[in-house]
């Protein structure tokens, strides 16, 4: 049944894009900010959550069939942008930009299906692939918030981008930390620490700090 009702909004955007606004408008959202900023989400449902934004000529993109559910996006600065792609859904997500002109992307049909922080700071962009699937307690950040400096005084801990293949599996309490990359079609496993780039793809990562722990894998949502 819920495929079908899937399918046809699929057929009729308009319809689709009604039903949407209106649970959307129903659902206990709040939204503070809007003005000089931009926020398309016409077609996305949302439900329970909350938008604040301090700052100029930002956008927020949610596009068709988003399902936002417990939600927050705060901006803090001018220039960021959050595109969440189609079919995009989140429970109890967090979304954090701080500063100018940082980038959070999220490609089509990714889930994040638990609490999860997603931080992005001083420019810096995470970017996730298509058909991702989060598990709960997830943090992502491409910064460590406060300066780690040198005797010296010259600061050594610049913020660095966060980039996911399409198809990635992240478990249960996985920390992904600034300059992380990871493959297409791998997976980290339950409570990993990623402080580095794997660029392998179709691995298993585990460990503190995560490294390769099985080669040549690949995963299916579904337990065939």
């Amino acid at each position: 049944m819920r495929e079908r009702v899937k399918e046809f909004l699929k057929k009729n955007k308009k319809a689709s894009s009604l039903i949407a606004g209106f649970y959307t408008l129903l659902g206990n959202n709040r939204i503070r900010g809007r003005r000089g900023n931009k926020l398309m989400i016409e077609n996305a449902y949302m439900k329970s959550c909350k938008i604040s934004i301090h700052g100029k000529n930002n956008l927020i993109i949610i596009k068709d069939y988003g399902r936002l559910v417990h939600c927050s996006i705060t901006i803090h600065g001018d220039n960021n942008r959050i595109i969440l792609g189609e079919g995009v859904s989140a429970y109890l997500c967090e979304f954090y930009l701080e500063d100018k002109g940082n980038q959070i992307i999220v490609g089509k049909d990714t889930h994040i299906n638990g609490k999860t922080h997603i931080a992005c700071i001083e420019g810096c962009k995470i970017k996730i692939g298509e058909r991702c699937l989060f598990s709960s307690e997830v943090v992502l950040r491409t910064g460590d918030s406060h300066s780690i400096i040198n005797l010296d005084g010259t600061r050594i801990n610049e913020s660095r981008n966060i980039i996911l293949g399409d198809h990635i599996w992240i478990g249960h309490r996985v920390t992904l930390t600034k300059g992380v990359v990871l493959g297409t079609n791998s997976i980290v496993a339950t409570g990993a620490i990623v402080t580095k780039p794997f660029h392998k793809t179709n691995v298993i990562l585990g460990g503190i700090p995560a490294k390769i722990i099985k080669k040549d894998i690949n995963w299916d949502e579904q337990r065939i």
